[in-house]
């Protein structure tokens, strides 16, 4: 749901499937919070077709999952774009590139948040309100030097969405000395890093909020780059055989566990795995590439950092949770979520769009 960004505006190209893959998982996370805002203790569907018809929604980890192979894949694909190996040679430019490309909106989408905070969150008691507010000054000054995931007391607060970013914000750090064993016979050291932070994440349990593994997604996400536009390019339709069967056993292990580990790093290796066909040309996966979901690709870094605000002011003005839940649920598809598309896509335009390279 994160920095899922390319370094160029996307356009109708070959490409185009990775926008449309990001706009599907940042509308899939949109929806699942209509759950948790309008039926935060899971009960009030019970008996309802909402239960069901809401079920699929409830694993917005799996999407944050899928948004962060797709960044390591787009931050090595960037790289081929510069040098044959992939190398970072330049890794001050690098960074300076990240940090204009995602910080002007996530900083806009800050101070936005603490009005929100201010003016709306504090008004309500209970879940999912308190999740986000009160928060202390660490809290607020974790989210500005964006390391508030490495605590659970300032991950969650003011914007729940926004815990991803700092996630990603640093792995960033970690392209250059990635992609340079990438290009050279120690490739296979980053294969080892990424099985370490697995296993962090697996004997650790209280590092479990800290998602360690994504680290081991992110490495996925670049090695099958490597594989896509690499020296040694594979071209086989394995990997779209190899995607399918890691994204449906990655579904269907979340629907039998609350464990987040193993779901995503097998729908993170589906996620890989269509990554890397579809930039091998397989027309399989250009479904993806549907104009409205590339449309909402364009801004889905927006859309992921502002619509939890958005959905909590129509909740406040709304009244969500003192109505029919069959209501509240029509209403939110009907009314609440085009205002929320509507209000991110022109927060793009605002404060993301400016701070891109090209625009389309």
């Amino acid at each position: 749901m994160v920095p899922f960004m390319s370094q160029e505006a996307p356009s109708r190209t070959r490409f185009a499937f990775i926008e449309g893959m990001r706009g599907l998982a940042a509308l899939y996370v949109v929806i699942g919070h209509f759950a948790t805002m309008a039926d935060p203790s899971g009960k009030r569907a019970i008996g309802t077709r909402w239960e069901v018809f809401m079920a699929p929604f409830a694993y917005g980890h799996m999407a944050v999952a899928a948004f962060i192979v797709i960044s390591g894949f787009c931050m090595q694909m960037s790289l081929y774009r510069r040098d044959e190996q992939g190398r970072c040679d330049q890794p001050g430019k690098f960074f300076l590139a990240r940090m204009r490309r995602i910080l002007p909106p996530y900083y806009a989408c800050l101070f936005l948040s603490l009005l929100v905070c201010w003016f709306v969150t504090s008004k309500h008691s209970g879940l999912p309100w308190n999740q986000y507010y009160p928060y202390s000054p660490g809290a607020l000054w974790s989210h500005v030097f964006l390391v508030h995931n490495l605590s659970p007391d300032w991950m969650y607060k003011i914007n729940g969405v926004l815990w991803s970013i700092g996630i990603e914000f640093q792995l960033y750090f970690t392209v250059p000395v990635f992609a340079a064993l990438l290009a050279t016979r120690r490739g296979w050291a980053v294969g080892v890093v990424g099985l370490l932070a697995l296993c962090v994440g697996l004997v650790v349990p209280d590092l479990v909020k800290l998602y360690p593994w994504y680290a081991a997604l992110f490495i996925i996400g670049m090695v099958a780059a490597r594989g896509a536009f690499g020296p040694s390019r594979f071209s086989s339709l394995w990997p779209v055989y190899f995607a399918l069967l890691g994204l449906a056993a990655g579904m269907w292990w979340c629907g039998q566990t609350k464990d987040q580990i193993g779901p995503n790093m097998l729908f993170g290796l589906g996620i890989a795995g269509l990554l890397w066909a579809g930039c091998r040309a397989k027309r399989e996966v250009w479904a993806l590439a549907s104009r409205p979901l590339v449309w909402l690709g364009t801004f889905s870094y927006s859309l992921y950092l502002m619509h939890h605000p958005l959905l909590q002011v129509y909740a406040h003005f709304s009244g969500i949770g003192t109505g029919s839940i069959t209501a509240e649920y029509r209403m939110l598809f009907v009314v609440c979520l085009p205002l929320i598309v509507v209000g991110c896509y022109l927060f793009f335009l605002a404060f993301e769009r400016p701070f891109m390279r090209s625009k389309s």
